[in-house]
């Protein structure tokens, strides 16, 4: 993200104040380098790229089962 304001913040600002809100971070990084730095908040989940569209779509349907 451009500027000071880093991803995982934007998306704890977004769930402080829609707390039902799940958030999807994409990244070029495996899952332990993204976690190394930062912890992500519970129900923020992590999809590396490279991706298609089948797996977008897949983890989205896990997300959204996690929320029912």
């Amino acid at each position: 993200m451009p500027g000071k304001l880093r991803g995982t913040e934007l998306a704890r600002r977004v769930q402080q104040k829609l707390p039902q809100i799940a958030g999807l971070f994409t990244s070029g990084y495996s899952d332990n380098a993204m976690l190394h730095g930062d912890v992500l908040d519970e129900g923020t989940e992590i999809l590396n790229e490279p991706f298609n569209r089948e797996d977008l779509a897949r983890k989205l349907r896990q997300i959204l089962q996690k929320r029912d």
